[in-house]
């Protein structure tokens, strides 16, 4: 049974100018704080690479998650406000 997920995405709708994105990226509550959610972005930063995509973006709307990208390295390049 799957725990998580996370997904590339050529294009997210939202700037798609800039490239290759992580989509959506999921851990099951029972599962989260484990390490989980890195390893998943790790593996999908590799998987970019080995296709040829030296740039790899995101979109969040909550500030927390936010945080958890931070911490694994990734910065902030912009902000918007969405209605």
């Amino acid at each position: 049974i799957p725990v998580g997920s996370c997904t590339l995405e050529l294009s997210d709708g939202i700037w798609p100018d800039l490239g290759l994105w992580i989509g959506d990226l999921v851990v099951d509550q029972n599962y989260q704080k484990q390490g989980i959610g890195k390893m998943l972005v790790d593996v999908t930063v590799e998987k970019a690479k080995e296709l040829g995509f030296k740039k790899l973006y995101l979109f969040t709307f909550e500030p927390t998650i936010s945080k958890f990208y931070q911490r694994l390295g990734w910065k902030s390049i912009g902000m918007n406000k969405f209605k």
